[in-house]
């Protein structure tokens, strides 16, 4: 099983806050093609309930999955897995279909990208350090990756004060693209069909 999260020009890419989980897409292109190729390229549920057959297909199963369901799916993804004759599955953040907001990771990571460089790194580690009894897993290194992955683990309630705190301490974070957002309703429709 693939798992991918965005597929995005490398412009784009340069400028996201969590690379690591962009694809361009030309690169995810030919990672179906290689997937095509090798594999017989399942949607999940039924790879799941191939999986019992494997030693009597001629072909290894695969899955490519897409987690959060952003705009970039459908604009850059979608079209190359219809190309190819591909289906994914879309796990897809319900509360932010068509709406402005962005997931709570990206306006972190944003913000922590708009901080760090200018010198405001030990302002976020303060933050992070508020957060509850002395934490051994508080980043001591300041970057995008490191505040979301520490912001995973905390309570839920932690989390949203955690944004919300590190939100304040930058004027003018918030530069998202269309593409940053959630799929809509009329997006998720056109894919499934």
């Amino acid at each position: 099983m693939l798992c991918y999260h965005r597929v995005l020009p490398i412009e784009h890419k340069n400028r996201y806050s969590l690379p690591d989980l962009v694809v361009t897409p030309q690169a995810f292109e030919q990672h179906c093609l290689l997937l095509r190729r090798h594999y017989e390229v399942l949607p999940l549920y039924a790879a799941v309930g191939a999986s019992s057959e494997v030693g009597r297909r001629c072909r290894p199963i695969a899955a490519i999955t897409f987690d959060d369901g952003y705009q970039d799916n459908f604009k850059y993804a979608v079209p190359i897995l219809d190309r190819l004759g591909i289906q994914a599955t879309f796990f897809v953040i319900t509360d932010l279909i068509g709406t402005a907001r962005v997931p709570w990771y990206d306006r972190l990571a944003c913000t922590v990208s708009a901080l760090a460089p200018g010198g405001d790194a030990s302002a976020i580690t303060d933050v992070c350090r508020t957060m509850g009894p002395p934490d051994p897993s508080c980043p001591s290194d300041v970057n995008p990756e490191s505040i979301v992955r520490f912001a995973k683990f905390l309570p839920p309630e932690k989390r949203v004060e955690l944004v919300q705190r590190i939100s304040c301490l930058a004027n003018n974070v918030g530069d998202f693209s269309t593409n940053d957002l959630i799929m809509d309703w009329s997006q998720l429709t056109a894919m499934s069909k």
